[in-house]
């Protein structure tokens, strides 16, 4: 190759939220004028274990596509990797990260034969920040990045203490609302529908989960109200879409918490790199790079997960489920099932 390039891992964004180790195996080609260390971590004070991917740019005169297949070309062999947490500016701890390799990665263009991957194991504090510190042998500096956690959101609608949720006539709405949180700016709202499918005396317990749609505050101060509105024919739509007709025999039911609204929040650093790195229409095809990573490229951010689970729906709702026009022949029974009745 005539220059040097270098290859960073493009991370979809459902893959970020979930900070899956296996990452995805597609490339974006890039021209910096030296190596540099490739870091990603997305903290979660709800996870047990925590992991940081590091990886490289690489840079050589054979084709990228061939270096990107060596594990040399793409891992480092040794580094030391730890967190540092501090709270009103007073450090508390450190917490150091093994690495292990017992994580598989997809196939793909990457080398995937070995998947190296720092993890720890501790309880993180929703009120600290995170220094995250990496030192690699031989490396020019620390490479160092920080970020506060994202602590938890105030939801308002529906309420915790409401037993049901309704969605019964197709043009009316279920009112959704929370409090922003500090040191968030995006804001992911999902539903997770619960049912069970029984044949003769077998049952199955089963869910699909509706990603509804995204959200973004004005700031990271928190305290700001947010809100949306899910048209009850939508949902019912979307399950006419994840829904065929049952086998002979099969019957569907939506269990007694068949409801859960699931939140996944988002620090600022995460919603900057998503808005950064989200293809458009533009004709400019090169795009910016977002990091905020020291000594390196990538991202360290927070991420919280908040539900209200268990909600059972309205016997009008199971009704519209078993008989409205959307989702009849679907295999649902109605409200007057034993199940309901017993």
């Amino acid at each position: 190759m005539g220059k040097n390039m270098y290859i960073k891992l493009s991370l979809i964004v459902l893959l970020i939220l979930v900070c899956m180790p296996g990452c995805d195996n597609d490339i974006e080609l890039l021209t910096p004028s030296r190596e540099m260390p490739v870091v990603y971590c997305i903290l979660n004070q709800n996870d047990s274990v925590h992991f940081v991917r590091l990886e490289r740019s690489f840079a050589g005169h054979e084709n990228a596509f061939v270096m990107a297949r060596e594990s040399d070309s793409i891992y480092y062999n040794h580094a030391e990797v730890y967190l540092e947490e501090w709270y009103d500016r007073e450090y508390r701890s450190t917490i150091p990260f093994d690495l292990i390799d017992t994580i598989r990665r997809d196939s793909g263009i990457f080398a995937y034969h070995k998947n190296p991957i720092y993890a720890a194991k501790a309880s993180l504090n929703g009120n600290s920040v995170y220094k995250l510190n990496i030192r690699i042998p031989d490396g020019d500096s620390l490479i160092t990045a920080q970020t506060h956690l994202v602590d938890g959101i105030r939801i308002i609608k529906p309420e915790f203490t409401r037993p049901t949720i309704a969605f019964s006539a197709y043009n009316n709405y279920l009112n959704v609302e929370w409090m922003s949180a500090p040191y968030a700016r995006i804001y992911f709202l999902q539903l997770r529908f619960n049912y069970l499918e029984v044949l003769g005396l077998d049952t199955i317990t089963k869910s699909m989960t509706w990603n509804i749609s995204h959200f973004v505050s004005e700031h990271a101060k928190g305290g700001k109200k947010m809100d949306t509105q899910i048209l009850h024919e939508n949902f019912y739509k979307w399950i006419s879409a994840k829904f065929a007709s049952p086998q002979k025999g099969i019957k569907r039911i939506a269990t007694k918490k068949a409801i859960d609204l699931i939140f996944t929040v988002g620090g600022e650093e995460l919603y900057t790199y998503m808005d950064v790195t989200n293809p458009n229409s533009s004709i400019v095809t090169e795009r910016p790079v977002y990091t905020n990573i020291s000594n390196g490229i990538g991202l360290l951010s927070a991420r919280y997960e908040q539900e209200i689970k268990g909600k059972a729906m309205t016997y009008a709702s199971i009704d519209s489920l078993s008989f409205g026009e959307i989702t009849k022949g679907l295999g649902f029974v109605d409200s007057n099932d034993d199940y309901y009745i017993k």
